[in-house]
């Protein structure tokens, strides 16, 4: 269902609170808690790691649920639906069409719509670090179960970071690097004019 952003005015499916980088680090650290309580007791240490394995699963799942209630524009928490009383208010108030909003436009192929998700450069640096931090430890207790679940977490953090730079401009119709904001091509086609 469509809904509504009170503040910019976005009319489409919104998003979830989800973090793929986020989900990915806390799957790593189950498998690092699984390998650092192996040795106290089986069952606890399976147990805890069910535990914080399905913790990192919801999250990596809610990253790619569609039709949620976030705004994937200004990031405004709770999009309102647009048959609901307050967005049709919104729509009313403010003349608006109900049609999707395009915020970005491919050059090459003319696809409109948004384009790909990208993740906190800083959480990305963060998961990094720790991941570092468990792999010295792994090196220093000689668990190798520790190492991978630090791998894990480096991983997702390189992802974070990469994903600011691979998929910015990036289109995911034709996967071309000419996708632009919308305010962008209405100022280049004025100054060309």
């Amino acid at each position: 269902m469509k809904r509504i952003c009170p503040e910019c005015h976005f009319i489409g499916l919104g998003r979830h609170k989800g973090s793929l980088i986020l989900g990915s680090a806390v799957i790593g650290l189950a498998i690092i808690m699984y390998g650092l309580m192996y040795q106290e007791s089986v069952i606890l240490s399976a147990l805890m790691s069910i535990i914080i394995l399905t913790i990192g699963a919801i999250g990596i799942r809610n990253y790619y649920k569609i039709d949620g209630d976030i705004c994937p524009v200004c990031k405004y928490p709770s999009m309102p639906l647009i048959n609901d009383q307050k967005g049709q208010q919104i729509i009313n108030d403010n003349k608006l069409t109900i049609e999707d909003t395009v915020t970005f436009t491919c050059n090459s192929c003319d696809y409109k719509g948004l384009g790909y998700k990208t993740h906190s450069f800083k959480l990305s640096i963060i998961i990094i670090l720790f991941g570092l931090l468990f792999s010295v430890y792994g090196l220093l207790i000689d668990q190798a179960i520790v190492l991978f679940g630090s791998i894990v977490i480096i991983g997702s953090g390189i992802y974070g970071i990469s994903t600011n730079y691979t998929n910015q401009n990036k289109c995911p119709s034709c996967k071309n690097n000419t996708l632009i904001p919308i305010e962008s091509r209405d100022q280049t086609k004025a100054s060309t004019t």
